[in-house]
């Protein structure tokens, strides 16, 4: 049940405050403004929307790294500074206990892990940062997510959709792990409202799934969805564009110029070769 905070003795109010992380205090600070006992107040810092801002593991886990400031500026993640970062790429990192205590997640319009293990006590941290909203930012448009070349607990995944899925609008997935049963997990997990997913991995075997559920999935996304799958290798696959036509036959049409911005969409690439990649658009009475 709810706990009245004014009942809190003076000191008990200040030894909270000393105990709460950055983001902790400011929403205890959000909900109790003015508040005795509550301060020092958490500092807002915003950045431009054209600030891209890095946590590199192999330089600092506890800096900020700006790369569009000339003198490549480390910014500490310490005292009472919050931060609303624009584009924000966690790369190489093992504790990210900093980025979660000093970052609004949900206010940032590109969120990027890059060569990091992704395990359940990561994503627990990230899932709780990203629910948090302030009353400083519009959060009507959602993060793009993106995860490139991360190793993975499998049991994992279907957690990730679960809960980081729910949070952003479109996720590109670089090294996508092998995983048979993608489609059936996203759908058990309610993955529903994306506008842009890409599925880049090394197995053509990714595509082995129902046509008919995938055809739900797709309905299930955003009208202006744009799935791209792609296939990372060498050489060309003879198979894989006989497993994309049979996946795309009777539901989907081969379209030869861009598909409309209001229209759901696909697009088939080998990395190897395709300069061109097909793209389908789902038929109207799919």
């Amino acid at each position: 049940m709810p706990f009245p905070l004014s009942s809190l003795p003076y000191g008990f109010r200040q030894r909270l405050r000393e105990l709460a992380t950055p983001v902790e205090a400011y929403q205890l600070q959000t909900a109790a403004p003015n508040f005795s006992g509550f301060q020092p107040l958490v500092t807002l810092n915003r950045s431009g929307y054209e600030r891209q801002f890095i946590v590199d593991g192999l330089k600092s886990d506890s800096h900020y790294f700006c790369s569009r400031i000339p003198e490549n500026l480390l910014i500490p993640l310490t005292g009472n500074e919050l931060y609303l970062g624009q584009c924000l790429w966690l790369q190489y990192l093992k504790n990210i206990d900093r980025v979660v205590n000093h970052c609004f997640l949900s206010a940032c319009k590109s969120l990027e892990f890059y060569r990091m293990h992704l395990n359940s006590t990561l994503i627990k941290k990230i899932n709780a940062n990203l629910t948090i909203q302030t009353i400083n930012y519009n959060h009507d448009e959602r993060p793009f997510l993106r995860i490139v070349t991360c190793t993975i607990d499998a049991e994992i995944i279907p957690i990730i959709y679960h809960t980081l899925f729910k949070h952003v609008g479109g996720v590109s997935w670089i090294d996508f792990p092998k995983d048979s049963n993608w489609l059936q997990d996203m759908m058990n997990n309610n993955v529903t409202g994306l506008h842009y997913l890409r599925l880049a991995c090394k197995y053509r075997e990714a595509l082995n799934i129902d046509k008919t559920l995938f055809v739900k999935f797709f309905l299930a996304q955003a009208k202006d969805f744009k799935f791209v799958f792609e296939r990372l290798c060498v050489w060309p696959d003879p198979h894989f564009k006989e497993k994309v036509h049979c996946l795309m036959s009777g539901n989907f049409a081969e379209v030869k110029n861009h598909p409309l911005e209001s229209v759901r969409c696909v697009v088939f690439r080998e990395s190897a070769s395709d300069s061109s990649p097909p793209t389908f658009e789902l038929l109207s009475d799919a």
